[in-house]
C-alpha cells in the first residue's frame, strides 16, 4: 500500500520566504549597531570638548567673581577669587562620597557675599566615621575671608530616587544630591547655580 502524502518542494520561492526573517533581523540589528556606534562617537566628541574646555580655562589666571553670575556656563572651570563670610551655622554634607574605599562626605559651606547672594564652597572630603547616625562637626570661621578656587557648574541634574534630604531642621544637613534652589530655600539665600572648589 502506498502512502499518498503531500509532496514538498523546496524551490527558490520557498527558500526566499524562509530566509527573509533572518535577513530582516540582520538588517535591523546592523542598523541598530551602526546607530549605537555613531552615538558613542558623538559622546566621545562631547567628552573631549569638556576636557579641552577644562584644560583651556584652568590655565587662565584667577579673576574676581561678582555675584550673581549672569552666564554660569561662561564661568565653568575658571579660577576665581571671591570675598565673603562663611555661614558657620549652616553646612551641607553631600553623602555617599567614597575616597580610597572609605565612605564620607563633601563639605559644602555657604559663602555669603553681598545683598543676600551666596555661593556654595566645596571645602573637601571628610570620612563619615563608624557611626553614621552622628554627623561630624566641621569647624569653620565666620570672619570675612578671601577664597580662590575653581567654579564648578553641573551639566545637568542627575537622576534621583528620593528627596534631597530628610527635611529635618538639623545642621549640618546631610544631602543626597545638590539642588541649588532647594539649598538656597533652606538657607534663605539666593545661591548661584555653581559651586567653588
Amino acid at each position: 500500500m502506498r502512502s499518498r502524502g503531500k509532496r514538498y518542494s523546496f524551490g527558490p520561492a520557498v527558500l526566499a520566504r524562509v530566509a527573509l526573517v533572518p535577513i530582516a533581523a540582520a538588517v535591523v540589528l546592523m542598523t541598530l549597531f551602526i546607530a549605537l556606534g555613531i552615538w558613542q562617537l558623538n559622546r566621545a566628541e562631547e567628552k573631549q570638548a569638556i576636557l579641552d574646555s577644562y584644560a583651556r580655562r584652568s590655565q587662565q589666571p584667577p579673576v574676581a567673581l561678582a555675584l550673581p553670575l549672569v552666564n554660569a556656563e561662561h564661568w565653568r572651570y575658571r579660577h576665581v577669587e571671591i570675598t565673603g563670610r562663611f555661614d558657620s551655622d549652616h553646612q551641607f554634607l553631600l553623602d555617599n562620597q567614597v575616597r580610597a574605599g572609605q565612605a564620607g562626605y563633601h563639605v559644602l559651606t555657604p559663602l555669603r557675599v553681598n545683598g543676600g547672594k551666596g555661593l556654595l564652597a566645596d571645602r573637601g572630603w571628610i570620612p563619615s566615621g563608624a557611626n553614621r547616625g552622628r554627623l561630624p562637626e566641621i569647624p569653620v570661621t565666620d570672619a570675612r575671608i578671601a577664597l580662590r578656587g575653581t567654579i564648578y557648574v553641573p551639566y545637568e541634574q542627575g537622576f534621583s530616587l528620593g528627596g534631597m534630604d530628610s527635611g529635618e531642621r538639623v545642621w549640618p544637613r546631610r544631602v543626597q544630591f545638590i539642588d541649588f534652589k532647594q539649598m538656597g530655600a533652606r538657607l534663605d539665600l539666593a545661591l548661584v547655580g555653581a559651586s567653588l572648589r
